[in-house]
């Protein structure tokens, strides 16, 4: 189960394929509507980046500055500082996981199996129901009492507290859209416990990381699709430019 950590964490999970990338002649994310919600007054908007310029966005091309607040990490990135929300950043990483690879997702066999108490007979039935889905995401269970499933197996780092929430939130989810087609039904199940995976074991706010984590973590995010924005759409990163760091200290004009 996952604990608050004093010592630094470590990102798990592992890095996508380097390439041959051509760094552009200044920061994507700077190119990113993000600018436009409280724009400076020495920057202009600009336009959306297009799918050819995110991919060239070089994973190494950015240098660590640290971590601020132990809730944000800085990095430098061409002509610009970016402020990256390391909750928010991790949360869209494993959700692009979670919702490319549907089925097959490891879990963790529980050594002290954890039972789950739920409002009703008519919950762990419908939680019952859809069993083989959540085989899937590496949570397996069976129904010990009218009202209570024994889990057995989670995915890393969900805490009994989480993993609770989850299947609640999962059931009340059910009993809203089961009239839906089950095609649909089934992708917006999907959607659904994935962000809710998501939320509950991305690092979080508070959380020490070390630099081989914030390397890992920025890198992912780089490489990931949507990366402005967590599932929640909150900002994953705010950028700083140096014309805007040079303009306070009165070097610019």
């Amino acid at each position: 189960t996952y604990t608050q950590h004093q010592a630094p964490l470590s990102i798990t999970q592992p890095l996508p394929p380097r390439g041959d990338y051509e760094p552009l002649s200044r920061s994507i994310i700077s190119q990113h509507p993000l600018h436009t919600i409280t724009p400076s007054p020495s920057l202009s908007a600009q336009p959306a980046p297009t799918s050819e310029q995110l991919q060239q966005i070089a994973p190494h091309s950015f240098r660590i500055i640290g971590q601020l607040f132990t809730t944000y990490i800085l990095i430098e990135l061409h002509d610009e500082l970016i402020l990256i929300d390391q909750h928010a950043a991790h949360e869209r990483i494993l959700y692009h996981q979670y919702t490319t690879t549907f089925t097959g997702k490891e879990g963790t066999q529980l050594l002290f199996p954890e039972t789950v108490i739920l409002p009703s007979p008519q919950t762990a039935a419908m939680l019952l129901e859809a069993r083989t889905f959540f085989t899937d995401q590496g949570i397996e269970f069976e129904q010990t009492g009218p009202h209570h499933l024994t889990i057995s197996s989670c995915p890393p780092q969900l805490q009994k507290e989480s993993l609770s929430a989850v299947l609640l939130d999962a059931a009340d989810f059910i009993s809203t859209h089961h009239a839906l087609d089950t095609t649909l039904f089934r992708q917006k199940l999907n959607e659904h416990v994935h962000s809710h995976l998501a939320c509950k074991m991305a690092v979080k706010a508070g959380d020490t990381l070390d630099t081989d984590a914030m390397q890992q973590l920025v890198t992912q995010l780089l490489a990931t699709p949507n990366k402005f924005m967590c599932v929640h759409g909150r900002p994953t990163m705010w950028p700083v430019s140096k014309h805007d760091v040079e303009k306070r200290f009165k070097r610019r004009n």
